[in-house]
């Protein structure tokens, strides 16, 4: 059986009837609803389920219960019970009773929230609820597991995860997940584009929204946003400064607000931050929860991929983490949660009554000119302390709320709760990715069509590449500088084609061969931890399809590539003096272009492996040295170890070398070679004899070998390709807990 969650208002149905109106009328709060007690709550519930729908019910319930003395929150706190988990009032709304489109839910109810890494437990049994139009914090020391909670709460984590999560009373599980498709979750790290500006950042994701009119949209979002001043100002990020981080933090927020969440999750939007900065992004956020702004971009009726969301809303459910905000900044929000160590809930409700409860259960009194909120963590963080201040507050909800015991309106006890579970069982009412956001759920939709998504993804992509003026030196000028020193220290070895020359000129096809694949191997390998934290978090709140995001930088990327490979590869053939013929240096271009690819796809799959950029680096040299080695140019393959000699077959440095010495050898003549020395095997006539003794005459001829060679390299970029899909899926779109 499900856990038992606390009450969530509800408005009353328009088509109630007069008795269903009556009855309601007699369950308002009175004077002496405290001497009528819990029970009295629910029998009178009972008595109106045959006259009164669920959300009268649940509006009915909340209103006998809330006895207006300031702790707004209808749970135990989290506080153990009998059994080990606390026992709440559940009143949920039926799958009938629900519309999603003509009702925005109103509240956010977490039921016996548990998270466990091995045997550690990081959050123990939290059962909270808050409303919407009111921006609620969460705060505890380090270690709590405040952003475990909102993560587990939108559906991002992964491990042993335990509990429900209720909006207006509908469980958010396999069959209920669209309850929670329009939660937005704001990470702690800006994760934006570097080389954008806001205006870009903004202006891309409305298109990938839908939004008609996104320049106007985009524009009204500044202005509320207050970024018209750094509107066409690059974000930045640590190496290159751009935006200050209250900027960069109100464009990351204004990401999200473009989708009108119904529920907008922000972890730590303050952390980093001068006092002014902080509160105005606190500011931000309350307005937000208001409703103040809504208006402004988007509104209560916004049009999304040819349809219309009626959904009538003024204002939203604003949740976040804080971490030791100053006092002025704390009493902005509504609502407060104090986690202690452990994930325990140390007090849940009004902010204006938290220093009370500490006075009155704890006799706490923080001195004059000191932040409470210091006090309290430095009592949080402390295990033992923290253990009081966790009974305190069971103890202050029993006495003031409930009494001494509580069971649920339909009967459910505190030994009756599921245990954990793990992700991966199909029947779990887990939170983790797979019960509410994984495949295994409804359907991801998305308001642009795949092919909208991949062009806007495509544009995004080549305007950061544009921007992004050190990538675009490496990317293009580099290649330019590398080609001409190439070519001037081999100036003239191709011409006229001597047996002298050979080794020489395999040397600076080699070259080409090996920077061709390993620089784009290594800029990308070591680009992958920064774009997989982009396009989780993109993915995560629902801004595009994977597939779409993957294949925008799978093209973007090859056309970056080939433009770089004849960057270099141009003034390398010519100063060189490679075989003349336009056709000889196309291919020539073609074999390097091919290789860039691969040594694209192949830093994706390498740098999907990785976990940050250090962990990048040291990947860097073991996926190189072996191409390199078995490559056939620093030992021939005839003369590698028995044991190892297959590693040649494997090796794409080898096909790649292998095209470009057919181009230059397949059908010419060497003019040094006398032909008595040639019958003795001195020198080489031809270049056939040439290809013939290092084995590129044993697959039908020169064009058999390009042949397989073109073939196995297409092998491997396909390969590859598909490789780096899956594995950037799986590592990009994991849970990130």
């Amino acid at each position: 059986q499900a856990p038992a969650c606390p009450a969530a208002p509800s408005s009353p149905s328009p088509s109630s009837s007069t008795a269903t109106t009556s009855s309601l009328s007699a369950l308002r709060p009175s004077p002496n609803l405290r001497d009528t007690g819990f029970a009295a709550a629910a029998e009178d519930t009972t008595m109106m389920r045959s006259t009164a729908s669920q959300p009268e019910i649940s509006e009915a319930v909340y209103s006998k219960l809330h006895d207006g003395t300031g702790m707004d929150q209808t749970t135990l706190g989290g506080s153990p019970l009998k059994g080990g988990n606390s026992s709440m009032l559940s009143v949920a709304l039926s799958d009938n009773d629900y519309d999603e489109e003509a009702d925005a839910p109103r509240t956010l109810e977490v039921c016996d929230l548990s998270y466990k890494i091995g045997d550690k437990p990081v959050l123990d049994n939290i059962s909270c609820m808050w409303k919407s139009g009111e921006a609620s914090a969460i705060m505890g020391p380090s270690g709590a597991g405040k952003t475990t909670c909102l993560r587990c709460i939108v559906g991002d984590a992964r491990g042993k995860v335990g509990g429900q999560v209720k909006m207006d009373g509908r469980v958010a599980q396999k069959t209920g997940r669209q309850i929670l498709l329009r939660a937005a979750f704001v990470p702690q790290d800006d994760l934006m584009p570097p080389a954008l500006s806001p205006r870009e950042i903004l202006t891309f994701c409305a298109q990938l929204r839908a939004i008609p009119s996104p320049d106007v949209v985009v524009e009204q979002l500044l202005d509320s946003l207050a970024l018209q001043r750094c509107a066409d100002t690059n974000i930045g990020d640590a190496t290159d400064r751009g935006c200050s981080g209250g900027e960069r933090k109100r464009t990351s927020i204004g990401i999200e607000l473009l989708s009108d969440p119904n529920l907008l999750c922000a972890d730590e939007p303050t952390t980093g931050l001068d006092s002014a900065m902080a509160e105005s992004v606190v500011d931000l956020l309350v307005r937000q929860a208001q409703g103040s702004e809504v208006n402004s971009f988007g509104g209560s009726v916004v049009e999304r991929g040819g349809g219309t969301d009626r959904r009538g809303r003024t204002s939203r459910l604003v949740l976040c983490t804080i971490h030791q905000p100053s006092w002025r900044v704390l009493l902005k929000f509504k609502v407060v949660t104090l986690l202690a160590t452990g994930g325990r809930v140390a007090f849940h409700g009004p902010v204006t009554a938290l220093r009370q409860h500490f006075e009155s259960a704890l006799q706490v009194m923080p001195p004059a000119h000191e932040n409470p909120m210091d006090v309290y963590m430095m009592l949080l963080k402390d295990s033992r302390s923290a253990d009081d201040v966790v009974k305190k507050w069971s103890a202050a909800v029993h006495a003031e709320r409930f009494g001494v015991d509580v069971t649920c309106l339909d009967g459910d006890s505190a030994s009756s709760r599921p245990s954990h579970h793990t992700n991966s069982d199909t029947n779990a009412l887990a939170l983790g990715s797979d019960s509410m956001w994984g495949a295994g759920a409804v359907r991801r939709t998305y308001p642009s069509s795949w092919f909208r998504q991949l062009q806007v993804l495509t544009n995004r992509n080549f305007r950061e590449l544009i921007k992004d003026r050190p990538r675009l030196v490496s990317t293009i000028f580099i290649k330019v500088f590398l080609g001409l020193l190439v070519g001037s220290v081999w100036y003239g070895t191709g011409k006229p084609l001597t047996n002298d020359h050979i080794f020489t000129v395999e040397g600076a096809m080699f070259c080409c061969v090996f920077m061709s694949t390993v620089d784009t191997l290594m800029a990308t390998l070591l680009a992958v931890p920064g774009i997989k934290g982009i396009v989780h978090r993109e993915w995560q709140n629902g801004l595009y399809d994977f597939g779409a995001w993957y294949f925008a930088l799978v093209f973007s990327s090859f056309i970056q590539q080939w433009i770089a490979s004849c960057a270099m590869g141009v003034p390398v053939y010519l100063l060189t003096g490679l075989r003349a013929g336009w056709e000889h240096l196309g291919l020539f271009v073609m074999t390097l272009g091919v290789l860039a690819c691969i040594g694209a796809t192949l830093g994706l799959v390498a740098g999907g492996f990785s976990k940050d950029y250090q962990a990048a680096r040291q990947a860097v040299i073991p996926t190189i040295m072996p191409q390199l080695i078995f490559a056939g140019y620093l030992i021939p393959k005839d003369q590698l170890p028995l044991w190892c000699r297959w590693c040649y077959d494997v090796t794409l440095f080898q096909y790649g070398l292998s095209i470009v010495r057919v181009n230059q050898y397949a059908g010419a003549k060497f003019t040094d070679c006398d032909p008595n020395y040639a019958e003795y095997g001195l020198c080489f006539m031809t270049g056939d004899d040439y290809l013939d003794s290092v084995g590129l005459m044993d697959h039908g001829g020169p064009h058999g070998e390009l042949q397989l060679s073109f073939c196995v390299l297409a092998g491997l970029l396909g390969a590859f390709t598909v490789a780096a899909f899956f594995i950037m899926r799986m590592v990009a779109t994991a849970p990130a807990n």
